[in-house]
């Protein structure tokens, strides 16, 4: 046999079984590892175009919270909200509407946190009108607060703030930093 004829051979023989290996080869199936991180993100149920109502105990209505989708997490027990309104209903005073494009509810459902575009008005002529990124709100205690840049709009005038609590049984807020105002004259 000359070399030629040797070295064709070798070169099929050797490509036959790099072939036959390939095409019979099963790569093994890596096991599927399950981030820890991963599970905070699972939701266990939604809701599209929400609407949950609390009533106090004399049966009158306390608040009403809708969304156009809810998520929960049990992972943290956090539920996310798209589109929030927030209606609270006040004793012997105007209902206070709160917006915002997302917002969430704790662990506890005694706090909400909402987030861009969040704004907050008075049910009533006029009432006032705030405008926010972020605020914090404990409507069982009729209590809110944010630290960031906060606008307070009412009928004399307007209001600039960096942060502000508000206590809406009382009709009172508190603007805590860098304020400063337009006031119209009556």
């Amino acid at each position: 046999m000359s070399k030629r004829k040797l070295k064709l051979a070798l070169t099929m023989t050797l490509s036959a079984l790099i072939l036959g290996y390939w095409g019979f080869y099963e790569p093994v199936a890596p096991v599927a590892f399950k981030n820890p991180l991963d599970a905070a993100k699972e939701i266990d149920g939604f809701m599209v175009n929400s609407v949950t109502s609390e009533f106090d105990q004399q049966g009158q209505l306390k608040q009403r919270l809708t969304s156009t989708r809810t998520n929960h997490y049990p992972a943290t027990d956090i539920t996310t909200l798209e589109t929030p309104e927030l209606m609270i209903y006040r004793t012997d005073k105007s209902p206070v509407r709160v917006v915002a494009e997302l917002g969430e509810v704790g662990p506890d459902q005694q706090e909400v946190e909402l987030h861009r575009d969040v704004r907050v008005t008075e049910q009533v002529t006029d009432g006032f009108r705030m405008e926010t990124e972020y605020l914090r709100i404990e409507p069982d205690n009729d209590y809110a607060e944010t630290d960031t840049a906060v606008t307070l709009h009412n009928r004399t005038g307007q209001m600039h703030s960096i942060g502000m609590q508000a206590f809406f049984a009382e009709d009172r807020l508190k603007l805590l930093n860098n304020v400063r105002g337009i006031h119209e004259p009556q």
